[in-house]
């Protein structure tokens, strides 16, 4: 008879925390969180025939957050205007953490992005024939992310 203890189970993807500099950002959803390596091929001159594929860039998907419609919550359009009114020396650029909670309240997976910036902000789709709630949506782009499994 075998016995199965807590860290045997499968994570649930429902239970996490994003904030951005410090600050909680509230969020029913999170999309994006994959990174890549771009490839190269090469050749030498001695060898016509073959190439050799060689680990390139590394690629980071964009990641995009959204969440419902609060009167008294306007942090999306906040950070997206800060983008939009930047000044000569650029914008402003902000460190974006996501943390993956067990049931404990314990981290599982911490996801920190680097030099993020709203690139897009999406407003809900309005339906008279619709029984949903309002949704908005940001698209974050970002330089490097940071991945620490607990």
């Amino acid at each position: 008879m075998s016995t199965t203890s807590a860290s045997d189970y499968v994570i649930p993807a429902f239970y996490f925390e994003v904030s951005w500099n410090s600050a909680s950002l509230g969020c029913s959803e999170v999309k994006g969180l994959n990174m890549s390596v771009e490839s190269m091929d090469y050749r030498t001159g001695e060898d016509p025939f073959h190439t050799e594929k060689l680990a390139g860039m590394m690629k980071f998907d964009d990641v995009v957050l959204r969440k419902g419609v609060f009167k008294s919550k306007k942090e999306y359009i906040t950070w997206f205007e800060e983008v939009t009114k930047r000044t000569t020396e650029g914008f402003p650029r902000s460190s974006v953490t996501i943390i993956l909670k067990d049931e404990n309240k314990s981290a599982v997976i911490t996801w920190n992005l680097k030099d993020a910036w709203a690139s897009e902000f999406n407003m809900p789709d309005l339906n008279a024939k619709d029984n949903q709630p309002a949704f908005e949506s940001i698209k974050i782009k970002y330089s490097s992310m940071e991945v620490t499994y607990a």
